[in-house]
């Protein structure tokens, strides 16, 4: 951790940074972005996002080692709480909604509750720095008093995927509660845990990581599946 530490630290350092010309005030802020709470090998629990790295009296109240949703404000004022992690002020912090996923074939279609839209943050990997979850933003119909969880499915077989080099992942969406409204589509997402996705390479002892090739079935209607594009994943040996 200490080393992903000073390598994004750095990387924040170049764009959070607005400066004030006339008092040499610097400030930065961001409203609902994703972060991953965790601790630091010295014990520290911090924010980052992979360009930013921060803490504050309520991230260090978190549950760590998941994704949270966070607005917050920081200026030269506020300094640092060492190793260059910004001390800011959080206005407001929320859990990522958790999802499921299961190594084995979907269940048969009945029931499916449609999506709009499902799309993948690929470009954060599998690897103990994120817990190896992944975030999955994604559209649906939804009404008052109804709850909706995201559900993934995938047999894991390292000698198809071998042959293949390409592995399915079916997703679904259930649905709880009852509502007199049709409702309306709104925009939500979820972190999955996908560390049975590493049984299905095997690395060298000279490689720290592999590229995985995915694809995404899931119903845009209640009857005719949709698959997406080859999408690459990248898992990392620990």
């Amino acid at each position: 951790m200490k080393k992903i530490l000073l390598a994004f630290s750095m990387i924040g350092m170049m764009i959070l940074m607005n400066s004030c010309l006339d008092s040499g005030e610097q400030s930065a802020s961001g409203e609902q972005q994703l972060f991953y709470i965790t601790r630091t090998t010295d014990g520290s629990q911090i924010a980052f996002n992979g360009a930013t790295i921060m803490t504050s009296n309520e991230i260090k109240l978190q549950e760590p080692e998941r994704w949270y949703s966070i607005s917050w404000a920081w200026s030269s004022a506020n300094g640092f709480a060492g190793n260059n992690i910004y001390n800011v002020v959080t206005t407001q912090i929320d859990p990522v909604p958790l999802g499921s996923f299961t190594p084995q074939s979907a269940p048969a279609p009945t029931d499916i509750v449609p999506f709009s839209a499902l799309n993948v943050y690929n470009y954060y990997p599998i690897s103990k720095t994120f817990g190896d979850y992944l975030l999955f933003p994604y559209s649906v119909q939804k009404a008052d008093g109804e709850s909706i969880s995201l559900q993934l499915y995938a047999v894991i077989d390292p000698t198809s995927y071998a042959t293949t080099q390409l592995l399915t992942i079916e997703a679904r969406l259930n649905k709880t509660g009852s509502s007199t409204s049709t409702g309306k589509v709104v925009n939500d997402i979820a972190a999955v845990k996908m560390t049975a996705l590493r049984n299905l390479v095997t690395f060298e002892s000279s490689q720290t990581y592999k590229n995985i090739n995915v694809k995404f079935k899931y119903y845009k209607d209640s009857t005719n599946p949709t698959e997406s594009q080859s999408i690459p994943i990248t898992i990392y040996k620990e």
